[in-house]
């Protein structure tokens, strides 16, 4: 694979017209993006089947769950400099064989040591192209459509995670958790090979995000706006991964619903969150300032979590505020990955900018569950999380104003 990817520097290619948006170019690497998370989906509904075939407790499930968080949290950055020096095309393409790949290897895996590997490779290759795919995305559109092209980028997780918590629990009924894994594997290789192709035949015109010599980390960490956008981002994650993580069991025990109801309406909520990065794009577009988008975004998706949890409040306004949630929250993550580019200092440097944002997101997936479960724990009561929320939007919404003017 490695060598496939080295003949890219060299092999005749087509460039892009300038000033031309290539959409089906994108929709095809933004379509490998979203395998990525396909992974992060197939896990929730196989926990019952993981803890029985290898014994696990939940505590040791829970590190599974959580894999991609620390991994986050710890590498993000590091890839990031990584992507800068060796290549955005090659590690957009290598991330999204190298996650198939490790899904087929863990669903192969005679042990749980064997499938903890699979399951942190698989999360190497979702950093991998979380930080270096925006930029190619970036490269293939028009400076207008560049900003609506990079929302849409935003949008790969909650819709491939979104897809998957739908298919997930057909498919593990059928051939147990080991299908999962196979089909999300195989859907990862497929679409890995296509994204190859794209970047083969643009390639001369992703060259300048490859400078093949280290970038200073210096003129990127050393201004504040880079931290305001990560801070943003954590802003964002440690609501969103905590409100999700727990809106199936809140639809259980305050409104009554079965485990199988709960999980799909939880789905169906989530996949709404592209709603949100597809609106931050277009908002952007059009001459939107990047505060004022993450202002109202955070305001309105605090009240929106805040109904989520109260617990007096009817199923059919609960279930209206977690849309409000995931929607407007949506606007958060795609409105920052579209401001990377103009932030960074050089194009070849913003995989160190997103690096940086998706450390904060990492932090903010590993905190945000737990803190609202201690609240919860504490009180006693759901309404606990109402608080939380209602904090975590006025936390993003001090943040916003440190990016006023970008």
């Amino acid at each position: 694979m490695s060598q496939v990817l080295k003949e890219l520097d060299w092999l005749p290619t087509r460039a892009a017209d300038a000033g031309t948006t290539r959409w089906g170019a994108i929709w095809v690497l933004f379509l490998s993006a979203c395998t990525l998370a396909l992974h992060q989906g197939k896990m929730p509904s196989a926990i019952g089947l993981l803890q029985g075939e290898f014994a696990l407790s939940l505590t040791a499930v829970g590190w599974l769950v959580s894999t991609y968080a620390v991994l986050i949290a710890l590498l993000a950055l590091a890839l990031g400099c990584a992507v800068a020096r060796a290549g955005y095309a090659r590690f957009a393409v290598g991330g999204v064989l190298l996650a198939g790949i490790a899904s087929i290897v863990g669903a192969l895996s005679p042990s749980i040591g064997l499938l903890a590997a699979a399951r942190a490779v698989e999360g190497a290759g979702w950093i991998a192209v979380a930080v270096s795919m925006p930029s190619v995305i970036g490269r293939l559109a028009s400076d207008r459509d560049r900003p609506l092209a990079l929302g849409l980028f935003g949008a790969f997780v909650p819709l491939g995670t979104g897809l998957m918590l739908l298919a997930a629990p057909e498919l593990q009924l059928a051939g147990g958790w080991r299908l999962s894994w196979v089909t999300a594997g195989a859907v990862s290789l497929v679409a890995g090979l296509c994204a190859l192709a794209v970047c083969y035949r643009y390639r001369s015109h992703l060259a300048s995000l490859d400078s093949g010599r280290s970038v200073p980390l210096g003129p990127e960490l050393g201004r504040p706006v880079v931290w305001w956008l990560a801070l943003s981002f954590f802003c964002y994650s440690v609501q969103f991964l905590a409100v999700t993580s727990f809106l199936p069991t809140v639809l259980q025990e305050l409104a009554g619903l079965s485990l199988a109801s709960a999980s799909r309406l939880s789905a169906l909520v989530i996949l709404g969150n592209v709603l949100g990065n597809l609106a931050a794009g277009r908002l952007l577009q059009r001459g939107w300032r990047l505060s004022s988008v993450l202002r109202i975004a955070a305001i309105l998706a605090s009240c929106g979590a805040a109904l989520t949890f109260i617990e007096s409040v009817p199923l059919v306004i609960r279930i209206g505020g977690a849309l409000l949630f995931t929607i407007t929250s949506g606007a958060m993550p795609g409105a920052l990955l579209a401001s990377a580019g103009r932030v960074a200092t050089a194009p070849v440097a913003t995989g160190i900018v997103i690096g940086l944002m998706f450390q904060g997101a990492g932090i903010g997936q590993m905190a945000g569950p737990l803190v609202l479960a201690a609240a919860v724990d504490f009180t006693g009561s759901w309404n606990a999380g109402a608080l939380f929320s209602m904090l975590a939007g006025a936390f993003a919404v001090l943040a916003a104003r440190g990016l006023r003017g970008v």
